[in-house]
């Protein structure tokens, strides 16, 4: 059962190793990498190269110029063979059990539609800062267009039949991947899986605030976008602006930083496999 995973590449040449070498450290070898880089220039694609040159998995296609993200997803979307489509981040990394973790749920449960899991949240050293999206168990969820995940799009794997049911949007300069999953996973099952199985690299940074801040904006339109009775759209775009003005306001007030842990769970964190923790040198 092959896996198709997905990653878009533009400014993260010297992050890119690291993430293909998680994909090489999967207990799940049935796999194909399609790396789109998208405008990154040459130096992405000697990352690609060298990488490819000895693991035939690893496929390239290349933007002359940059597109996006949404456009750098679709094109890999449309290139995928395998039976099910994974994503990969190219300042992240996945953790060994990742593949095989979620193909089994998927192969024992054909009716679900997609799985994600937990993630650990990690610096730019590669220490852990937290865990999001952590259970006490497999959760099964319903999706429900307009209406919070509870999950985030990184860990997710998905059938190919469902994810190409929806298109990504290359208008949309955040939340792209949000807004695909409202459609492709509109009134479908899905699961959770409780343990880490990818890790997310987030620090604080003035920069990062600014793409939060689009991501709420970005969120706004793709809830106008969809098919929405008129009062409940009204709410998930009120919910919206109330989430933009608490960012807008810890980062007057210096509280950034401290809104961005208080994003992630402080429990007792799965210990990180020496594999997945060579990822982040």
């Amino acid at each position: 059962m092959l896996v198709s995973v997905i990653l878009p590449c533009f400014g993260h040449a010297t992050t890119l190793p690291a993430a293909l070498r998680s994909l090489q450290a999967q207990t799940y070898s049935q796999w194909e990498c399609l790396v789109i880089n998208d405008g990154g220039g040459a130096a992405v694609d000697a990352a690609i190269e060298a990488f490819a040159a000895e693991d035939s998995r690893f496929r390239r296609e290349t933007f002359a110029e940059n597109q996006g993200r949404g456009a750098a997803r679709q094109r890999g979307l449309e290139l995928a063979r395998g039976r099910f489509i994974a994503s990969l981040d190219a300042d992240d990394a996945y953790l060994p059990e990742k593949l095989q973790r979620q193909v089994e749920l998927l192969g024992a449960h054909p009716r679900l539609a997609a799985v994600s899991s937990a993630m650990v949240v990690v610096d730019g050293a590669g220490q852990s800062q937290g865990i999001r999206g952590a259970a006490p168990g497999v959760e099964l969820r319903r999706c429900r267009p307009g209406h919070p995940l509870r999950t985030a799009f990184a860990p997710m794997m998905l059938r190919r039949e469902v994810a190409r049911t929806a298109r990504f949007d290359p208008t949309l300069e955040r939340a792209e991947d949000l807004a695909f999953l409202w459609r492709a996973l509109a009134h479908r099952r899905y699961a959770v899986l409780p343990e880490p199985l990818y890790a997310y690299r987030e620090e604080y940074s003035p920069e990062a605030m600014e793409i939060a801040l689009k991501g709420f904006s970005c969120q706004r339109q793709a809830v106008r976008d969809l098919d929405l009775p008129r009062a409940e759209a009204a709410l998930r775009v009120a919910g919206s602006y109330l989430r933009t003005a608490v960012y807008g306001a810890a980062r007057a007030m210096g509280r950034g930083a401290w809104l961005f842990e208080r994003r992630n769970s402080r429990g007792p964190i799965s210990p990180i496999s020496p594999p997945a923790r060579r990822a982040y040198p």
